[in-house]
C-alpha cells in the first residue's frame, strides 16, 4: 500500500510542477487574417521529469504549413518545420552549428514573436 501511495503522491506532484509554467494566454485555435493559427502546449514524457513545452502551427492560405516548437517551455525555438507539400518537408534546428540554419532559426522566433503578439492582441480585442 505504501509504494502505491508513493507512486500516486508523485504523479500529483510532477503533473503539479508540469502545469505551474504554463502560458495560456497563448492557446489558440483560429484564423487571424488568411493564416489558420493553433498554439497549444504539450507535455513530453522525458525522464526522469516530464516537461512541458510548446507547439504553434501555422496553415498559409497557399497550402505551407509552420510548425514552431518550443520544447523547454520557454518561449524560445528549439526547432521549426517547413512543410510545403506531403513530401517537402525542412527541419531547422537550435542545436545546429550550421551558421545558415542558426540564421533561419534567428528569424523564425522574430516570427514566431510576432504571432505571439498578434494572438495576444486578438485575445485582448475578444474581452
Amino acid at each position: 500500500m505504501s509504494c502505491l501511495k508513493n507512486i500516486l503522491l508523485a504523479g500529483i506532484l510532477t503533473l503539479g510542477i508540469v502545469r505551474c509554467d504554463t502560458h495560456n494566454q497563448y492557446h489558440f485555435n483560429d484564423k487571424i487574417e488568411d493564416d489558420k493559427i493553433e498554439f497549444y502546449e504539450s507535455i513530453e514524457y522525458n525522464l526522469p521529469l516530464p516537461y512541458l513545452g510548446n507547439v504553434l502551427k501555422i496553415a498559409k492560405p497557399n497550402g505551407v504549413r509552420v510548425i514552431y516548437i518550443d520544447s523547454d517551455n520557454d518561449l524560445k525555438l528549439d526547432k521549426f518545420i517547413i512543410v510545403r507539400g506531403e513530401n517537402n518537408r525542412s527541419t531547422y534546428d537550435s542545436k545546429t552549428e550550421d551558421s545558415v540554419e542558426l540564421n533561419s532559426i534567428k528569424n523564425a522566433q522574430i516570427k514566431f514573436d510576432a504571432y505571439l503578439k498578434s494572438i495576444n492582441d486578438f485575445n485582448i480585442n475578444l474581452l
